[in-house]
């Protein structure tokens, strides 16, 4: 795994074990563009290796391979990125029905049930916002706590399975929307529940400069490496 300053493009080649399993599987990719071959015929591919077209994002990747492939096979996975290059796991030979069933769970679990919840936390957001607005006297910390459901469904959109996003400038700025979403929603959460439960801000007077400071830092990375890196601070 590496986070980059540049565009840089590696070659891997391995050899695939003999097997019956007729998909190839990959698990934990994270480029911009993916170009697979085995025995030097082409298998697969996503994205451009020249301009960022594709942002494939911790996903999992399910290869049907043709039956008239040798047995032994040479597998050459070109991987492309300019932000983050992974492949925590090493890629996998399996039979197809079971391949079908791990990608379909990986998409239960990493796609389907993040949008689930994803919805439900817009909506309680919208529900809480709106009986706050309409209540005498307005309730403050009702419109918190509706702001950080939506801006933590915004951030949860950083954990679904998606393999193109546009070009790199669009990644970059939806990237930086999603991950600024994340401070705002555990700030205006906090600032919400200090409200409520101490009928002024007290706690979250101390909490608003390093959260804005965290904000900010991360709208205004230049790149998505660079906020990466500036993550831990």
């Amino acid at each position: 795994s590496q986070t980059l300053r540049n565009k840089k493009t590696v070659v891997l080649r391995t050899e695939l074990p003999a097997t019956e399993g007729r998909s190839l599987v990959f698990t934990r990719l994270n480029a911009t563009a993916l170009t697979a071959r085995v025995d030097g015929r082409l298998v697969h591919r996503i994205g451009d290796h020249e301009n960022a077209t594709a942002n494939i994002w911790n996903s999992m990747v399910v290869i049907p391979l043709d039956d008239s492939i040798s047995d032994s096979r040479v597998l050459e996975l070109t991987l492309s990125s300019h932000q983050i290059l992974a492949m925590v796991l090493q890629p996998s030979i399996e039979e197809s029905a079971a391949a079908d069933r791990r990608q379909a769970n990986h998409m239960l679990l990493y796609s389907n049930m993040v949008v689930f919840f994803m919805g439900a936390s817009v909506m309680i957001g919208i529900i809480l916002i709106g009986l706050s607005t309409i209540r005498r006297p307005r309730r403050t910390d009702g419109n918190l706590l509706g702001m950080s459901g939506i801006f933590i469904a915004i951030y949860a959109a950083d954990f679904t399975f998606r393999s193109s996003t546009g070009t790199i400038e669009v990644y970059n700025a939806l990237k930086h929307i999603i991950i600024s979403s994340g401070y705002l929603g555990t700030f205006t959460f906090l600032a919400g529940l200090d409200l409520q439960a101490n009928g002024r801000f007290r706690a979250a007077r101390y909490m608003a400069v390093p959260s804005l400071a965290a904000f900010l830092m991360i709208l205004f990375a230049p790149t998505v490496g660079v906020m990466h890196r500036w993550l831990p601070w």
